[in-house]
């Protein structure tokens, strides 16, 4: 499913999904993962969970490296999530996301639509049950923005998972 938070600017929607992604403390609620009490988890035990199942698009679109070719930071991810690079699983990603370029250019030849896709599939390529995006069409025009709602709906039912996004649109 996609769940949309929405709001006015400042009005709490990204601190929100701070805490739902344990980026941040939490601030007097109860937090259950899979019927768990996350409250009484230790830093090291909340960061693995963090590791392990939820994945996140925030609005700076960070990558791991500027300096790094679209198939590096691809390989650093699958590196940093224990994972095997798979182009198999690359290029269906790159097809569901409608991304058609070449992973050897650099990070910085890319617009800020392919940089929010990209960003989304370096989420996916952690294979986590949930992904948190930040305002992800707050840089997009309304053409872009419906594509890019097409590509989380199909995302969530192809790949079974829960997509949670914040957006004043």
């Amino acid at each position: 499913k996609v769940y949309a938070i929405t709001g006015k600017s400042g009005s709490g929607k990204t601190t929100l999904l701070y805490e739902l992604s344990l980026l941040s403390n939490l601030s007097g609620c109860d937090y259950y993962w899979n019927n768990e009490y996350v409250n009484s988890y230790s830093d090291d035990q909340k960061d693995e969970l963090r590791r392990n199942n939820i994945g996140y698009v925030l609005q700076n679109l960070e990558i791991i490296s500027e300096n790094l070719t679209m198939k590096q930071n691809l390989e650093c991810m699958y590196y940093l999530s224990g994972q095997i690079y798979s182009e198999q699983k690359v290029n269906e990603y790159l097809s569901i996301l409608n991304l058609n370029m070449k992973l050897t250019q650099n990070m910085d030849n890319l617009s800020k639509g392919e940089r929010q896709r990209f960003a989304i599939l370096m989420a996916l390529i952690k294979n986590v049950d949930v992904i948190v995006l930040d305002e992800p069409t707050s840089a997009l025009d309304i053409s872009n923005s419906k594509e890019l709602m097409v590509y989380l709906n199909k995302i969530a039912r192809e790949y079974n998972k829960i997509i949670v996004i914040a957006t004043h649109d």
